[in-house]
């Protein structure tokens, strides 16, 4: 059985995933949404993800790869605030273990 900690962890990199397919949605930029799933990318991976990388998933427009380069650093952001939350959280409930 998972720990609390890496479900809430697989929950956040499923989340990316489906946010990321939202907002192509949201952008009219829908028919990127095939070339993410067919590819098997996770959340962890579209973090990751640069302009190469975009352009590597078979995303040729560039105004297209910046837009999305643009909504990844955002995530990873949110990301970056989740973690340094999640672990804080962590660190008090051991405190008062």
């Amino acid at each position: 059985m998972l720990s609390a900690r890496l479900q809430r962890i697989a929950h956040f990199h499923s989340r990316v995933f489906l946010q990321i397919c939202q907002w192509l949605l949201a952008q009219s930029m829908e028919t990127y949404i095939q070339l993410f799933m067919s590819s098997g990318i996770t959340g962890e991976d579209v973090l990751g993800l640069d302009g190469g990388g975009l352009k590597d998933l078979g995303i040729r427009n560039k105004e297209d790869r910046e837009k999305i380069k643009k909504k990844i650093k955002e995530m990873k952001t949110h990301n970056e605030r989740e973690k340094k939350e999640m672990t804080r959280k962590d660190k008090l409930l051991r405190k008062k273990k």
